[in-house]
């Protein structure tokens, strides 16, 4: 395998970040310079590296940060983000899963910042989309295209879970599209490629163990319509893979109706109503829109049955690639 890159983050404006060898793990960019604007709001951003040599001809990376109190333990959060690092590059080693691919990570200690740096994917523009937007724009994709959509979502979720961790923050805010990558017979939704997607926001990812460390996750409120209602309030369960699962669901629902959650709320939303209205109400409206077996695929999720604790992990996670993975492949052809 190849060397992990630790990435010293200097602060000046379109700072310069000098790397160095750091252990082990990740393909490497030798001594480069890479340039992004550190402005310390800014959770996501396009870089450029200064040397081509390990990320070839096409030098743009893609950044995403993490902030974190002044009271954390930084030599636990180094490693931490060392860890997930390493994980995400072997991740995206394998074909079909929508994740990019993880080139090392950065320390920022003096703002109280990690940050992930992404290969930037080959041929794309530096414009960025979410499925979120997408949701809410006026063209509608075909259905072939959202299957194959849900079909990557769903394959990379299980890869993450078979890894032994868990997203945590799994919501349309945190599906990417950098740019029209179109394949033949491909329709564009507002010029994006749908089927062309990137699971990003790994800040608050952990080990699916235990005594594994765990972060309230913080975001905004938008990205709680995806959480678990188990997850949320002061009587909060610890996060489990049900939960990531949960959140698939609700994305599913999205991409079968391609309207965003947020439209499916009324004022009077807590996040037990919408969970009994998504399984009573609005998944059997699915199947005149998207067809029995993608409808069941949405009730496997959201029901919870696919996180059995009376399983063992393994039995869970087969049992989630045969009732979502597997269901999903046969309707995209």
């Amino acid at each position: 395998m190849a060397a992990l890159r630790r990435f010293n983050v200097s602060l000046a404006a379109a700072a310069p970040i000098s790397t160095s060898v750091y252990r082990r793990l990740v393909a490497a960019i030798p001594m480069a310079s890479i340039r992004c604007s550190m402005v310390a709001e800014q959770a996501r951003e396009v870089a450029t590296c200064a040397s081509g040599d390990a990320v070839g001809s096409d030098r743009t990376l893609f950044l995403e940060w993490k902030q974190y109190g002044d009271s954390a333990d930084e030599n636990a959060q180094e490693t931490r983000t060392r860890n997930l690092a390493s994980l995400l590059e072997r991740l995206t080693v394998a074909e079909g899963l929508c994740i990019p691919l993880c080139l090392g990570y950065a320390a920022n200690y003096r703002n109280y910042r990690t940050c992930l740096i992404f290969k930037h994917p080959v041929g794309t523009s530096k414009q960025l989309e979410t499925l979120s937007r997408l949701l809410s724009s006026k063209g509608v994709p075909p259905l072939g295209d959202r299957f194959k959509l849900a079909l990557s979502l769903a394959t990379s979720l299980s890869a993450i879970h078979t890894s032994g961790w868990l997203h945590r923050q799994l919501s349309s805010h945190n599906v990417l599209f950098f740019s029209p990558t179109i394949a033949p017979g491909d329709c564009l939704v507002d010029g994006w490629s749908i089927p062309s997607p990137f699971i990003v926001s790994f800040d608050y990812s952990r080990p699916n163990e235990d005594n594994a460390e765990s972060e309230a996750v913080r975001g905004n409120p938008d990205q709680q319509l995806y959480r678990h209602p188990s997850s949320q309030g002061p009587l909060r369960k610890r996060l489990c893979r049900a939960f990531d699962i949960y959140s698939l669901g609700v994305m599913l629902v999205e991409i079968g109706y391609w309207r965003p959650i947020s439209q499916f709320i009324k004022d009077s939303y807590t996040p037990e109503k919408l969970l009994n209205h998504l399984i009573k109400i609005h998944t059997p409206r699915l199947p005149p829109k998207t067809g029995t077996l993608y409808t069941h695929v949405v009730r496997s999720c959201l029901e919870g049955a696919l996180a059995n604790h009376a399983l063992n992990e393994a039995q869970s996670q087969r049992m989630f690639y045969w009732s979502v993975v597997n269901e999903l492949e046969r309707l995209v052809v």
